[in-house]
């Protein structure tokens, strides 16, 4: 990926930085250890999604043109 690109992803998700493997793995874990989750698309993205408006979100786009 290009840095340009890369920093325009990271400056984009609300907690600065891309999420690590450790923090997939613990969300991971909290799915296959809990019996009562099923069905569960857990999105491990810091924030990313959660910050899209709600129009983006209605399209299915990936970023959001708003600053």
């Amino acid at each position: 990926m290009p840095a340009e690109r890369l920093k325009a992803l990271v400056d984009r998700t609300p907690i600065g930085r891309l999420v690590t493997m450790a923090e997939v793995v613990a969300a991971s874990r909290f799915l296959l250890e809990n019996g009562a989750m099923n069905g569960i698309n857990l999105i491990v993205d810091g924030g990313y999604v959660a910050a899209l408006c709600p129009a983006c979100l209605r399209l299915g786009r990936g970023t959001c043109p708003r600053p």
